[in-house]
Formats: C-alpha cells, structure tokens, sequence
C-alpha cells in the first residue's frame, strides 16, 4: 500500500510539472490570425506588440495579411506565419544599418521563425541575427529583397551557419528558407 502511495504521488507530481510546463506557453494572434486559429489567448494589433507581451516560450501566429513594420525579438519566440501572411518595410523610412527581423539580445535559445514571407525595401538586412543569439531558426521562410539604392543582406549572422534542422549551440539554422534578390544572400561574421 505504501509503494502504491509513492508511486502514485510521483505520477500525480510529474502530471503537475507537465501541466505547468504547458500551461506557461501562450499562444499569441495577431488579428487576422483569429479568422483561422482558435487557440489564441492574447490578441495583438501588430506582430512587434505581440512579440513586446509575449513571454519566452510564447508562440505568435501572424494571420493573413501584410504586416508594415520592423521587428526586433529580444526573446525566446516562435513566429509562425498562417498562408498568406507578409512582413514589409515598403511604407517605412530608411534607417542606416536596419533589419526587417532582427533577433537581439543575449539568449541560450534563440527565436524562430516559422512559415512567414519578409520583402525587404527599405531596410539593410532581411534577418539579423545578433552575436549573443545562441541559436536562431528559419524554417520555410522566404526572404525577399527588392530593388533598392542600398545592396541589402537577406540574412546575417554571428557564429555558425547551419542548413537543415539540426542545430547546435551558436548556430543560425537555415531550413527549407529561400532568400532571393540580395547583393549577398547569407552573410555569416564572426
């Protein structure tokens, strides 16, 4: 009777620690993401404002539409784009040195970006991944620049470079990606 006791706590405690672990991601939409998504616990005008409340571990699905505007993760994210979905700079003013998407900050698990299509106009750089990224991921995402003054890079990044969905520490993970009309396609520096 005791055993059956213990290993019933046991189990009881391993279901809690599950169930908190679940429970602590959320799931964020940014609008037209509740047309086609209904898991959605926060909702969220614009894919920056989203990305400023979520929590690490948070999941963001950016709905169909075209986003106009630039956006910095300082955070563990996963960004995943519903068909349809496009992030731009084409109304925005230039800025010397600017990312459409850039991934900042120091983290031990990176951002991803999941399934979304970034047109880049006005800005540098398609995707920056900062140095102090350990691991970032783009996994089928288009990167697309267009004809601009500027010879823009579609996606920078510190440290290693790794294609396919095997990454390790200090590792931009490219997957299934397709990044077209940059003067450099992927920029790697150290």
């Amino acid at each position: 009777f005791s055993q059956m006791r213990t290993i019933a706590a046991f189990f009881t405690t391993f279901a809690l620690v599950l169930t908190a672990g679940v429970a602590s991601a959320a799931t964020w939409c940014v609008p037209d993401a509740l047309i086609e998504y209904r898991n959605c616990r926060s909702v969220a005008p614009t894919i920056q404002e989203a990305v400023d409340g979520a929590k690490s571990g948070d999941l963001i699905i950016v709905g169909r539409g075209t986003y106009v505007e630039r956006v910095v993760v300082d955070k563990y994210l996963t960004i995943r784009g519903l068909p349809g979905a496009h992030v731009t700079d084409a109304a925005l003013q230039p800025e010397a040195g600017s990312a459409l998407v850039r991934f900042k900050g120091t983290m031990t698990r990176g951002p991803r970006i999941e399934r979304l299509t970034l047109d880049v106009v006005m800005s540098d750089v398609g995707v920056l991944v900062d140095s102090g990224v350990a691991h970032a991921e783009l996994k089928f995402v288009q990167v697309r620049g267009h004809v601009t003054p500027r010879l823009p890079v579609g996606v920078q990044a510190s440290g290693t470079l790794r294609f396919g969905f095997r990454g390790t520490r200090r590792a931009t993970t490219v997957d299934q990606a397709l990044v077209t009309g940059f003067a450099i396609g992927i920029d790697l520096r150290d």
